[in-house]
């Protein structure tokens, strides 16, 4: 996978749902190697959704669509 920024709030871009979702697995995949190793990580990825400026996907570490950081 090759990082898009085309989207105009500089998130990385993904194409469609299905390249997110992998790079959310990836993410939790991450996570739970490095707390076997006894480190921690910054990834904190939990869901995917879309972006109505670029048309693409993004994802974020919030639960809930709408909920503060």
């Amino acid at each position: 996978m090759r990082k898009d920024f085309s989207c105009p709030t500089q998130k990385v871009r993904f194409r469609d749902h299905k390249e997110a979702v992998g790079a959310l697995h990836r993410s939790v995949t991450i996570r739970e190697f490095a707390a076997q190793d006894g480190f921690s990580t910054r990834r904190k990825e939990t869901r995917s959704y879309h972006c109505k400026k670029c048309k693409g996907f993004h994802l974020t570490s919030k639960q809930q669509w709408g909920l503060a950081a």
